[in-house]
């Protein structure tokens, strides 16, 4: 099992908490484990992966009801989402075993590791998942989508100013880094360290506002239309459609979610880019509505290059 497989079973048997035991548990299994991840990255795939729920106002989490996913596209295979207690997987086992149904699991690293069950039809998908007593979901991304909440800068609260601090930097929207900064008289998005944690603070207008960093990072890049970038399925269908996002990109919790709902895996990292597989035109396209971007559609002569990079990466 993966630190990532130990947080998530901590984390079924427990229900819920604060961020701090979340943190202390993550930091624990890193050093059990020997990953050297930080808590946060340890943490957040549970959440990207429908797992758990964190709440960044609250600082608290809980884990989600378990659920077994049928996503568009995916053919007849089931994902399980949500608590995944012991008895659960034993239960997952003996319950496909007694279905036409073929369980297997992809390892995603120190993530949990992705558990799948093949199904012969929709009507012994559902049988396993009345076996379970839990249900079947059909297509979450779609759903999750139109949650994400749009970028509005009317709504921004307003904030007082960051400090001139050894750590405070600037983002600059032309190469999309983060560069020291000495001042704080350029409109931008800035941040800084405090307490061990990064803030953010966008200033416009005159005006400090308190932002995360996916907020401040898409209003600074409105209207982008080289950000994310989607491609079709090849012709045989043997690769799904993809939505590339910058590995820079800080995306909303929500939309990370949506994004890999689609298929029930964690993106690929490559070439600088996080790639989300199975990813849907029309999911795709109310995505970078909301966030106030424009989708790039690759072109039919470069969608076998992308393609062709992911499969010889073992995507």
């Amino acid at each position: 099992m993966s630190s990532g497989d130990d947080l998530l079973m901590w984390a079924s048997e427990f229900g819920s908490g604060t961020w701090n035991q979340l943190r202390d548990t993550s930091a624990y299994l890193a050093r059990v484990h020997d990953t050297g991840d930080r808590p946060w990255y340890l943490a957040a795939p549970l959440s990207d992966l429908g797992h758990i729920d964190l709440s960044w106002s609250t600082e608290r989490w809980s884990v989600s009801n378990p659920a077994l996913v049928m996503a568009r596209g995916c053919g007849l295979c089931l994902y399980l989402v949500g608590a995944r207690p012991r008895r659960m997987l034993e239960r997952f086992q003996v319950a496909a075993d007694a279905q036409d149904v073929y369980p297997f699991e992809i390892p995603q690293g120190n993530a949990p590791a992705a558990l799948f069950a093949k199904c012969a039809s929709v009507d012994s998908a559902q049988a396993l998942a009345d076996r379970l007593g839990i249900p079947l979901l059909f297509d979450p991304s779609a759903a999750l989508v139109k949650r994400v909440p749009s970028i509005d800068p009317s709504g921004l609260e307003l904030g007082a100013p960051v400090p001139i601090e050894d750590t405070l930097e600037r983002f600059d929207p032309q190469s999309c880094r983060w560069r020291p900064a000495s001042d704080r008289d350029q409109p931008g998005l800035y941040r800084t360290d405090l307490y061990g944690r990064s803030i953010f603070r966008l200033y416009r207008g005159d005006q400090w506002y308190k932002v995360d960093q996916s907020t401040g990072q898409l209003l600074v890049l409105s209207d982008r239309s080289d950000l994310l970038r989607w491609s079709r399925p090849t012709a045989d269908w043997a690769t799904p459609s993809l939505l590339e996002v910058p590995s820079w990109l800080a995306l909303p919790q929500l939309a990370d979610r949506a994004l890999v709902a689609a298929s029930g895996l964690l993106p690929r990292r490559e070439r600088g880019r996080r790639i989300y597989r199975n990813v849907s035109r029309s999911v795709a396209t109310t995505l970078t509505e909301r966030l106030g971007l424009r989708l790039s559609v690759v072109s039919d002569s470069s969608v076998e290059l992308v393609h062709s990079s992911l499969r010889s990466n073992g995507g």
